[in-house]
């Protein structure tokens, strides 16, 4: 496609982003990326390219595209975007599941564990091209909605307020959703340490308590979402996070 294509293409996917359409979802299959939209009764659907999509959001000032849909019950994408003041937030959600876990190597004992995982939705904020905020949240059920309740990341690397510590996780350059939509899966596999975090109210300190977790899981199938613990004092949602998210004092890079 050539750099006018690319342009035009944009302004037509640009009305979308900007008009009272409701984005229903935001995919890639075999024939591209599909953006499927609806209005009242009437539903529409356009398959665009990865370039002519990342220029359409850089050239829109706010939109809002509200919960996207994910398909399956085994699943990592984008849950929503929105752009606000200049900066770009995308909220990538992973279902729950079993996944391996990479044990950190600087510390005697690593390894790999298979583990139980809460679903999970992590918030990103962009500016300039660069990450400059990442949180991540465990949920007892998909989002679906802005009232499902949040809780606390149960197994490391993560503050209390939901900040992700990367360690020396290098942060990609994203010029375009689908190149933030890959920093969940890069947190998901980078190193464990069992630094920072809370698991039924258990300070994790080290490696051999993800062991002591690893072990009990291993003859159930599901995650046992008693062990979550609440993000708050106050109940927290996903609105909440979202607008947590977009306030202007979120940065932590």
């Amino acid at each position: 496609m050539t750099e006018n294509e690319v342009v035009q293409e944009a302004k037509e996917i640009k009305p979308l982003l900007e008009s009272g359409e409701e984005i229903l979802c935001i995919k890639m299959d075999s024939l591209g990326i599909k953006v499927e939209c609806k209005e009242g009764s009437r539903k529409s659907v356009k398959y665009v390219t990865e370039a002519s999509l990342a220029d359409a959001f850089a050239t829109v000032y706010t939109f809002d595209t509200g919960t996207l849909h994910l398909s399956g019950t085994d699943y990592m994408g984008v849950r929503r975007i929105a752009k606000k003041d200049g900066r770009t937030y995308l909220f990538v959600e992973s279902s729950a599941g079993r996944r391996m876990v990479n044990l950190d190597g600087s510390r005697t004992g690593a390894g790999v564990l298979s583990m139980l995982f809460p679903h999970l939705i992590m918030g990103i904020k962009i500016e300039n091209s660069r990450v400059v905020a990442t949180k991540i949240f465990a949920a007892k059920l998909p989002i679906l909605s802005d009232k499902v309740p949040l809780f606390k990341f149960p197994y490391g690397n993560v503050y209390d307020d939901g900040r992700i510590c990367w360690g020396e996780v290098h942060m990609p350059a994203i010029t375009n959703p689908s190149d933030a939509a890959k920093l969940l899966p890069m947190f998901l596999d980078s190193n464990y340490n069992g630094d920072l975090g809370l698991y039924y109210g258990t300070r994790l300190t080290d490696r051999s308590n993800l062991r002591g977790i690893a072990d009990t899981q291993k003859t159930i199938t599901s995650f046992d979402y008693t062990k979550l613990m609440s993000a708050y004092s106050h109940e927290f949602t996903f609105s909440g996070f979202v607008s947590q998210m977009m306030g202007n004092n979120q940065n932590d890079f």
